[in-house]
């Protein structure tokens, strides 16, 4: 919609959903969120696997996929923020 932005968070475990929430932020939260995510390595998804602690990102409003190896990142102050402002900023309604 044009003033509201549907978010969701999930963690996929041991092959397993664990934890599934949405939010519905605005364009000022989308916009520091985007700049969070926008400060660490990005790396486009492809066929490869990987097996190591990933943030996988699917970014409809910029047509972009992409995933941050939080293992290999190495500003470790701005995985900090990230996981700060997803945890605080952002009001989650927990589903599963």
């Amino acid at each position: 919609m044009e003033c509201c932005y549907l978010i969701t968070r999930s963690y996929f475990r041991h092959a397993r959903f664990t934890y599934k929430a949405y939010s519905i932020i605005d364009q000022a939260v989308l916009d520091s969120l985007r700049d969070v995510i926008g400060r660490l390595n990005q790396t486009p998804l492809d066929t490869t696997e990987t097996f190591s602690y990933c943030g996988y990102f699917v970014d409809n409003g910029n047509n972009s996929k992409f995933f941050v190896d939080f293992d290999k990142e190495k500003d470790e102050k701005e995985i900090s923020n990230l996981y700060d402002f997803v945890d605080n900023k952002i009001k989650w309604t927990k589903t599963y």
